[in-house]
């Protein structure tokens, strides 16, 4: 259904296959067991049809859940999250990853098993002991990790991304202005690490706006996941403003 008004899915299969037929007469089209997966994605006045390019092996995500890792640490992102978080910041296999708030390691292994280098910063000594036990068991070789706080923390080499999910919450031991101070000077160290034409993508409560913390990055794009009845994560993706910032 959309709000009240009920979809015939079958329906719309059969439509969408014929419009395809039509169009594309030597095309064969089988429901039940198709080579090509066409889909349609219905968005408020808006209508998607779109081609699945690939398809990703489930069983992944599964076994990849934050208790079923060698270390675990309450509040952890889950894996799908992580690598759509990953997906987003636009790296590739060979270019470096960088998450200043590691914790177990989550973001790092999605970043790890696409092929991207890996760096690992965390406050917290027994985080980074726990995130190499979990790279480790993944088979993720090409990784770094450092025990340095993400505020302060400067790079030699600015990385191509930036993917990271700050404390927050029950687990944050910053809340109200302390966390926006938190983000502040994150952002502003990020800066520095980020190469001019990488980009950040970052995890934020919902009630603490990155448009009201920073102007020396740019939105791209803005994505509400809602956690649970008191919790909505805001994804960000931001890109950085303008003028070099990464020197001696």
């Amino acid at each position: 259904k959309i709000d009240k008004t009920p979809i015939d899915s079958p329906l719309i299969e059969k439509r969408i296959g014929t419009i395809i037929k039509k169009g594309h007469p030597h095309f064969r089209v089988n429901l039940e067991n198709p080579k090509t997966l066409i889909r349609l994605i219905i968005e408020n006045d808006k209508i998607f049809i779109t081609k699945r390019l690939y398809k990703t092996d489930k069983k992944h995500f599964n076994n990849a859940k934050p208790h079923k890792r060698p270390f675990f640490y309450p509040g952890s992102m889950s894996p799908k999250l992580a690598r759509c978080m990953v997906n987003l910041s636009g790296v590739r296999e060979g270019e470096t990853l960088l998450d200043p708030f590691c914790g177990t390691g989550g973001i790092l292994i999605e970043a790890g098993l696409i092929g991207a280098k890996v760096i690992g910063v965390d406050i917290d000594p027994k985080m980074i002991k726990g995130a190499e036990e979990n790279l480790k068991y993944y088979g993720i070789r090409d990784y770094e990790l450092i025990r340095a706080d993400a505020r302060s923390f400067k790079l030699e080499k600015p990385v191509k991304a930036i993917v990271t999910d700050p404390p927050y919450g029950i687990s944050a031991s910053t809340m109200g202005e302390e966390q926006e101070k938190l983000y502040k000077e994150f952002l502003k160290t990020a800066k520095y690490n980020l190469q001019e034409d990488g980009r950040i993508c970052m995890a934020t409560p919902h009630y603490l706006q990155l448009e009201d913390i920073t102007d020396e990055f740019t939105i791209k794009e803005k994505h509400a996941i809602r956690m649970h009845k008191s919790l909505t994560r805001i994804i960000y993706t931001l890109e950085k403003t303008g003028g070099s910032s990464h020197c001696k």
